[in-house]
């Protein structure tokens, strides 16, 4: 694959039904990404997005056989995988909160991260989830054992996603990465911020629903137990997790 990569990273965002906004979101933002989308999709993305940056993808059911599709396709062994609705990067450091359009700025964050994960021996790292800068704690800014979600980055191909799960996958992933790697790495400094999810089209939205996401979240904790919190609508939490030598 020919594309451009930085410091061994390669960037793909998988979109459905975005084209008119991939440019203005997270390619804007990214504009050295992959956008993977649907074969279906795919002259619909090319009057927005280069043709050599679209990688097609058979029809699939939701977004975790997305994900294991592209790592199964991507041959790099570093992937960011950021959701395809980023609109800015903010920085919660320091008496005023600092937003970041400029790509090359966003690009400095991921790189940093993918190089301390690696360094740590973290196999996934990612970000805060929380749109609200109070949430920081300039105590606690970085986390170990919690859910790599939105944007987030994977090292090497020994997991994947658990297809049955399409909206809440995030968390069961990072808990899979907690028990065989025992450490993830999430930079609480840092949040990729995106538009609503529940009011915007596209994505999952046809797949999401109140219904849907306790039934998703209600298999997670019979499937991890106590390792499952309640979190607001379309936020399941990872809690409890303590980390012990192997």
């Amino acid at each position: 694959m020919q594309l451009p990569k930085h410091d061994g990273i390669r960037i793909v965002t998988p979109s459905r039904m975005r084209h008119e906004v991939i440019s203005k979101r997270t390619f804007g933002l990214f504009p050295s990404a992959i956008v993977c989308v649907e074969d279906t999709e795919y002259d619909d993305y090319a009057k927005y997005v280069p043709e050599k940056q679209i990688l097609p993808h058979p029809k699939f059911g939701g977004y975790g056989e997305i994900y294991n599709w592209i790592l199964e396709t991507v041959p790099d062994e570093v992937i960011f995988i950021p959701d395809d609705d980023i609109v800015c990067g903010w920085s919660y450091v320091g008496r005023r909160t600092v937003k970041y359009t400029d790509p090359k700025d966003a690009l400095q964050i991921v790189i940093n991260s993918a190089n301390i994960a690696k360094t740590i021996g973290a196999r996934q790292w990612g970000y805060g989830a929380s749109p609200n800068p109070i949430s920081y704690s300039p105590f606690n800014s970085l986390d170990f054992v919690g859910v790599c979600c939105g944007a987030s980055g994977v090292i090497g191909k020994n997991l994947g996603h658990d297809t049955k799960i399409t909206l809440v996958g995030d968390a069961d992933f990072s808990l899979q990465q907690l028990i065989k790697n025992r450490i993830v790495y999430i930079d609480l400094r840092y949040h990729f911020a995106t538009v609503q999810f529940m009011t915007q089209a596209g994505g999952n939205t046809a797949y999401r629903s109140e219904e849907r996401l306790k039934k998703e979240h209600d298999f997670l904790k019979r499937k991890w137990g106590k390792y499952i919190g309640e979190g607001t609508i379309g936020v399941t939490k990872v809690q409890n997790v303590k980390r012990r030598q192997s």
